[in-house]
């Protein structure tokens, strides 16, 4: 039987899904898991900065309460946080926030990406953003869908303060897209007849198929995604 998995909105490395031989009648790859599409991701999740002025600490960018914010240490700019998402997720767009009764002020800042926490670049070149009062001290900024785990915002003015200012940082996760997560994938199985092997699940072809042996059931078709990633469907 072949099943669809609906948005639970969940993280697997490798992606399992149960097979039988009435698999061989359906056209198309046998696994095509989508990136998922949601709300704010980055809820909780771990942060860093370049420095950070006493109780304001980098983690209130993501503790969901917008009263609480990081501050830079210092009065020097340039200064950056950030949030490692745990696992490379598809985004394209990132909403700021100050405190919501804060005095309205404009911070010049890019949005930067990365996978490994090291090497950043650009995903929104540097702009001056107006954080008013009167639509919540929030600023929303988009962005073309791209892969990353690390999201950073720089900061290289503040008219309000002479350090950086941020309340929270909220990713959110690009629509649904239709690319196939396992193309190209390594495929194993619990078994496999001849020339039918499980590399025949994910090679593009329709006309070759994957195989179990022995016409026991049940029997099982995997795909290694090679890392943590958010899907939808098979």
């Amino acid at each position: 039987m072949w099943g669809q998995m609906r948005n639970r909105n969940w993280r697997s490395r490798v992606l399992c899904t149960v097979v039988a031989t009435s698999l061989l009648a359906l056209g198309g790859p046998l696994l095509s898991a989508t990136a998922a599409g949601g709300p704010n991701i980055a809820v909780g999740d771990a942060t860093a900065a370049s420095s950070s002025h006493g109780e304001y600490g980098a983690a209130n960018i993501t503790d969901g309460n917008q009263g609480t914010y990081w501050q830079s240490g210092g009065s020097s700019l340039p200064q950056w946080v950030q949030t490692d998402l745990g696992a490379t997720e598809r985004i394209d767009e990132v909403v700021l926030r100050l405190p919501a009764g804060w005095e309205s002020r404009d911070q010049t800042l890019s949005v930067q990406g990365s996978a490994d926490g090291t090497s950043f670049s650009t995903l929104k070149t540097s702009a001056t953003y107006a954080f008013d009062p009167g639509s919540g001290n929030t600023v929303t900024v988009s962005f073309p869908a791209t892969q990353t785990r690390f999201v950073r915002v720089n900061i290289t003015a503040n008219t309000g303060w002479q350090a950086a200012q941020l309340s929270e940082l909220e990713v959110h996760a690009a629509g649904e897209s239709s690319t196939n997560l396992a193309a190209g994938r390594r495929l194993t199985a619990s078994s496999s007849t001849g020339a039918y092997t499980p590399g025949n699940g994910n090679d593009g072809n329709k006309a070759t198929y994957w195989e179990s042996a022995n016409n026991a059931l049940p029997q099982w078709l995997q795909a290694d995604l090679g890392s943590s990633r958010r899907v939808n469907r098979v």
